[in-house]
């Protein structure tokens, strides 16, 4: 952040950094693992107003410990009728089925706003809130966001492990695992996934997903917010429509 000047310039000017770092093991076992981590770090660093520095496990620590800040933009209009349809599940547990809610529009029109809005109010009702972005590089990659928010979720609710832990058969949860470094971390004594085709592997990695987000929640509403959903893979997407599809989704 030092004003700087380069030969044969007389305005000077000033560099400002924003960066993200990992650190193996901790964050990562692997040197892939490590980029996606300081990765994300970084990017996290940028929407926290840029020129900082933050590391993996603290923005892990920082996204679990509730709601996004909200941020300034422009309001929606029809913002509290919007608001209102969504959370009205969550009011009424004997009401319509959870719904999906699909945000879009030009930039500016309000949609961080929106959200952020929703997130407040549901976590005011109880909702178990989760929220992780699509990456279009990482579409290839079956429930990359889904298993980033399970990631996200280990580090703050112990009881929620208890509960999967129970809940998943041995099998899903080894190959869980395998996806969620933070579960691994707190469950070392767990198996190794079994020694199956890839297609076994990734129907056992859905089934286990599912039975996570069942069960993440079991008297709580459960909010799920996807940002960039354009660029969601089609694994991820066949799990949302299973989830709206339980007949306890709330």
């Amino acid at each position: 952040r030092e004003a700087f000047q380069r030969k044969g310039e007389t305005a000077a000017g000033v560099i400002r950094l924003s960066a993200g770092v990992a650190l193996f093991p901790d964050d990562a076992p692997t040197l892939d693992g490590l980029i996606e981590k300081a990765d994300k770090a970084l990017y996290w660093s940028k929407t926290r107003g840029k020129g900082r520095v933050s590391d993996a496990a603290a923005m892990a620590r920082e996204r679990a410990a509730g709601p996004p800040p909200r941020l300034a933009a422009p309001a929606v209009r029809g913002t509290a009728e919007r608001l209102a349809e969504f959370l009205r599940p969550l009011d009424d547990a004997q009401g319509p089925p959870a719904p999906f809610l699909l945000v879009r529009g030009p930039s500016g029109a309000g949609k961080v706003r929106f959200l952020s809005d929703l997130i407040e109010a549901a976590c005011r009702r109880g909702a178990v809130c989760l929220v992780e972005s699509c990456n279009a590089v990482e579409r290839d990659v079956p429930y990359k966001p889904l298993t980033e928010m399970l990631d996200t979720l280990c580090y703050r609710d112990v009881p929620a492990l208890a509960r999967m832990r129970a809940a998943l058969a041995p099998d899903e949860l080894a190959v869980l695992s395998r996806n969620v470094p933070t579960l691994a971390r707190a469950l070392p004594d767990l198996a190794p996934p079994p020694d199956l085709a890839p297609a076994r592997l990734q129907i056992l990695l859905f089934d286990g997903l599912m039975a996570a987000f069942v069960t993440l929640a079991p008297d709580r509403p459960l909010c799920l917010v996807l940002d960039d959903f354009q660029h969601a893979d089609e694994g991820t997407l066949d799990v949302l429509r299973a989830l709206l599809d339980t007949p306890t989704a709330r």
